[in-house]
């Protein structure tokens, strides 16, 4: 269901983009949000196959795959959207490319994809349940801390994903396909990342350890991007958010994964990708207004908030050495 909601999602962005309906844009991103489980779902089923000592690893593994789409999507909607190179490419053509690689995505999920929980679940179907997995993630006392270092840092980061864009263009003049190349290398870095740095450090440092000591480089990595004068510099500072992100990002999975038992994963991993869409949902509108400010001022936010998520996981990590 929630394959065939993004399909559905494409298809609106691509006629929505070529009869300049900026409402049918908005639907398309609404319906998108409302049928957007697919994440938590591989998240889960990950989780259900994997044990204590490989669990990070293989969220790492689900990282790669993330960052090789990142390496190889805005690379092709790039050229995709350029008519300099074929005639007929145009701002619409990537959402029909990608609704062709999300029916494709479709028919391998119906082909090669099990149940791999144990003891199925036979919940109903909740049309509000992301609204009742914010509330959960708030009112459990166990999981408030935690779900608010995820919100802190994921609201930080997606203001600067969702706005690095502008920052390009204003301060670089950079193109369509100048940020898609950008976003290839970011992509690569992540991947390497993901795949194979992340695999090294989780051998080496329990979660905890290297969420505390990869969120703050992070933050310190979003400070410093604010600083160079040339494009050429903020490709040497990439592999350092690239990094401080992909290891981060998997072991903070781990640590959210490891708060319920065995049959709570899908519950858990839901109320975590409900308060991440929430933290993804609320950038645009913060950002949109601070962005005709300052061009600086998103990027100085999204920084910002990652300090606090740090400070945020100081003060859990400090109560569940209390606890125990």
């Amino acid at each position: 269901m929630s394959l065939i909601g993004t399909l559905i999602g494409y298809i609106l962005f691509a006629i929505g983009v070529h009869q300049h309906w900026v409402w049918l844009l908005f639907a398309a991103r609404i319906l998108d949000g409302f049928t957007g489980g697919n994440i938590s779902i591989a998240f889960s089923a990950i989780s259900d196959v994997s044990t204590p000592e490989t669990k990070t690893k293989n969220f790492g593994l689900i990282g790669m795959a993330f960052g090789l789409g990142f390496i190889i999507g805005p690379y092709i909607g790039g050229k995709l959207s350029d008519p300099n190179l074929v005639s007929w490419f145009n701002f619409e053509t990537p959402f029909w490319f990608a609704a062709i690689l999300c029916l494709v995505n479709i028919i391998l999920v119906l082909r090669f994809f099990f149940e791999t929980l144990k003891t199925p679940s036979t919940k109903r179907i909740d049309l509000l349940q992301g609204f009742r997995n914010i509330g959960a993630a708030v009112n459990k006392p166990h999981l408030r801390k935690i779900f608010l270092v995820v919100f802190l840092v994921t609201f930080g980061f997606s203001i600067f994903t969702q706005f690095l864009q502008v920052f390009l263009i204003q301060k670089f003049s950079f193109s369509q396909s100048d940020i898609g190349d950008y976003f290839a290398f970011i992509g690569i870095c992540i991947a390497i990342t993901q795949g194979f740095i992340t695999r090294l450090i989780s051998k080496r440092l329990k979660p905890d350890m290297a969420v505390s000591i990869f969120m703050f480089t992070l933050a310190i990595a979003l400070v410093l991007i604010l600083f160079p004068g040339q494009s050429m510099y903020l490709y040497l500072l990439s592999p350092l958010i690239a990094v401080s992100q992909g290891v981060m990002s998997p072991n903070l999975q781990t640590i959210v994964s490891n708060s319920g038992g065995p049959q709570e994963q899908g519950e858990i991993l839901g109320m975590n990708q409900s308060v991440q869409s929430l933290a993804q949902g609320i950038p645009p509108i913060v950002a949109g207004i601070v962005v005709s400010i300052n061009m600086y001022l998103p990027i100085s936010l999204a920084a910002a908030f990652t300090l606090m998520a740090w400070f945020a996981f100081y003060i859990y990590r400090q109560s569940k050495n209390t606890s125990n």
